[in-house]
């Protein structure tokens, strides 16, 4: 919502959406501090001042996203299987 100079006043509400709801209740899929720590991205993320909204610099150094690439990267290269000396590409 906004007042009549343009300036937030208050809640977004969105059609059909309940207006009780938020980011916590919504997100299901992490939990504990996994969730936490990637609210608290979101919200830096999010801000409606530009001056308090982190810049793509900031977030690409955030923590969260950080943390959740090594464990994606660790993850990768626990699932990939070492190659046996025959199994070289053709060509090499």
């Amino acid at each position: 919502m906004a007042d009549h100079d343009g300036c937030a006043s208050g809640k977004l509400i969105v059609a059909g959406q309940d207006a009780g709801c938020s980011l916590e209740s919504e997100l299901t899929a992490l939990d504990g501090e996994d969730k936490a720590e990637f609210l608290r991205f979101l919200r830096r993320m999010l801000q409606w001042d530009p001056v308090k909204r982190a810049t793509a610099g900031e977030l690409r150094s955030d923590p969260w996203l950080a943390e959740t690439g090594r464990r994606e990267r660790a993850a990768a290269k626990d699932a990939a299987l070492p190659l046996r000396v025959g199994d070289a590409p053709s060509g090499t």
